[in-house]
């Protein structure tokens, strides 16, 4: 009953996740007047500069669509998808062989853009990448307009030769003690030149300054405080205990991916469980203390009812990973699948027989001994608390050589609250 309730709940969680939100992540907009209006945008994933988007003002309301026209900047939060509308001349020449240009002047023309913000300065950086993967960057030093770094490949007189204007461009606009002119004829038109470039003139003025482009190479770590309570019954041999409450509490450290814009999480969650019950336990097929060897089903002993009390004190140890599904600017549904496995705390003192003829002495065989797999859901509300369900599957908590004590459908309920956690991917 409780694991058709559990997955009931699954599924109708994972239902209403994927209808409500799917790729919508929290951002903003910013219209032609300059009101910004935080909202949810779908992430394509696609890194080509987009001309249109969609968002949403709340989860489940209708889709918009943003365009050049009615939107003046826009962006995913936490992210390196930041875009800034600019009318801009720029020479569209590529580098592909067979369309390589004879002319070594750039050829203007005036188009508007959503330009991808890099980083944000004094001096800014800003590059454009269309669909045939061709790049240009943009800067803007103070409050000038935004010009092309120019950098163009052309045939001339038979072989292949470089424009590389932009080199002298920024020397001309980047005065400062720290940047001689060695940086500048070094300087190669990607990114990550670009980008050190920008970020140490920047620091060299003191001017305060946004770098957009790391936060896409960068992952995330937080610690979690879980407390909850578990539920489940225990199953000896023959012997089926009723099913019971128990306390939990543990930690949980995940670590967000760079990659999958921010939505995988590697984790490790240790926690600790304290389960107790009393019940008759069956002896069905007789029993001796090890070393010696188990007795034959014709043992004096065999049949007889004891009462019995145990107390099962273990440390889960679950490794595994987590999918987050944003459901609003403050909120996300995340999806978890572990492999797990229990550090026993009081393996000698675990159960107590009372009028029986011997103690059974279980111990931790394995570090590993049957592995449990363990699937949760859950809801956390602005990175800071949370509340989660999971299932084990066959959780073998106790055994020795002849005795094997497994969990029955064990449900466990925690709620969570962040204590530490790193700048988002």
């Amino acid at each position: 009953m409780r694991r058709m309730l559990f997955f009931s709940t699954l599924l109708s969680i994972s239902s209403l996740s994927v209808y409500c939100q799917a790729q919508f992540e929290p951002g903003y907009v910013v219209d032609n007047e300059g009101n910004r209006t935080e909202c949810l945008i779908r992430n394509t994933g696609k890194v080509v500069n987009p001309n249109k988007f969609e968002y949403r003002l709340t989860p489940g309301s209708d889709i918009k669509t943003g365009t050049l026209e009615t939107v003046k900047r826009f962006g995913i939060s936490n992210s390196s998808c930041q875009y800034e509308r600019f009318m801009v001349d720029v020479d569209w020449s590529t580098s592909k062989g067979n369309a390589l240009s004879t002319h070594y002047a750039p050829e203007y023309s005036t188009v508007q853009l959503f330009l991808r913000i890099v980083l944000e300065g004094e001096a800014s950086l800003y590059v454009f990448i269309g669909d045939n993967g061709l790049e240009k960057y943009f800067f803007k030093i103070g409050d000038s307009e935004v010009r092309q770094l120019l950098y163009k490949q052309y045939v001339h007189e038979g072989a292949v030769r470089e424009n590389v204007t932009y080199k002298e461009q920024l020397l001309k606009q980047m005065t400062c003690s720290s940047l001689d002119r060695s940086r500048f004829t070094a300087l190669r038109y990607n990114e990550r030149s670009l980008l050190d470039i920008f970020s140490d003139y920047n620091k060299c003025i003191g001017s305060p300054l946004t770098d957009y482009a790391r936060l896409k190479n960068k992952g995330a770590f937080q610690v979690k405080l879980r407390a909850g309570i578990g539920f489940a019954g225990l199953s000896v041999r023959v012997n089926t205990f009723d099913p019971g409450m128990f306390p939990i509490l543990g930690l949980e450290a995940a670590y967000v991916l760079p990659t999958g814009n921010g939505r995988w999480s590697i984790l490790f969650q240790p926690t600790w469980q304290a389960y107790k019950t009393r019940g008759t336990l069956f002896y069905d097929n007789g029993y001796t203390e090890e070393p010696l060897v188990p007795s034959n089903p014709g043992y004096e002993h065999s049949g007889e009812r004891r009462m019995i009390t145990i107390r099962y004190n273990h440390i889960v140890l679950a490794i595994g990973g987590r999918r987050d599904i944003h459901l609003g600017v403050k909120s996300k549904m995340f999806f978890n699948a572990s492999l797990a496995s229990n550090l026993i705390i009081n393996a000698k003192d675990s159960y107590d027989t009372e009028d029986f003829f011997i103690k059974p002495k279980f111990r931790q065989t394995s570090f590993f001994v049957a592995p449990t797999v363990i699937f949760g859901a859950g809801y956390q509300y602005h990175d800071r608390v949370s509340i989660d369900i999971n299932y084990a599957f066959n959780k073998v908590v106790l055994e020795n050589r002849d005795w094997q004590a497994t969990f029955t459908t064990p449900v466990s309920l925690a709620l969570g609250y962040i204590l530490v956690r790193s700048d988002k991917r």
